[in-house]
């Protein structure tokens, strides 16, 4: 069994990609190690749960509003990393206009 140190780091601080848990989650899917039929019920119940929580939040507000500017996005898309840095109230002032 592999055994992960967790921390929290501060948003400003550079993480490598292989560091964060997204990226060790993924490793971890990815292990061809053999998995018991109690695993297998396990993992299903977890994508079935995960999945009616997602179809639940569809009419909540902040996820309707997300998913309108998402489809009227007009300017092609980029990633954080390539917007470099910014500050915080660039982007509230952005999103109240």
């Amino acid at each position: 069994m592999k055994n992960f140190l967790l921390k929290v780091y501060p948003s400003q601080e550079k993480l490598e990609k292989e560091k964060q848990l997204a990226w060790r989650l993924a490793e971890l899917a990815l292990d061809p190690a053999p998995i018991s039929e109690k695993a297998k019920e396990m993992l299903i119940n977890r994508i079935i749960d995960n999945s009616a929580v997602a179809i639940a939040s569809l009419n909540r507000e902040p996820v309707i509003h997300a998913r309108d500017q998402a489809l009227t996005q007009t300017e092609e898309w980029q990633t954080l990393e390539e917007l470099g840095e910014f500050e915080e109230e660039e982007i509230e002032e952005e999103y109240h206009d």
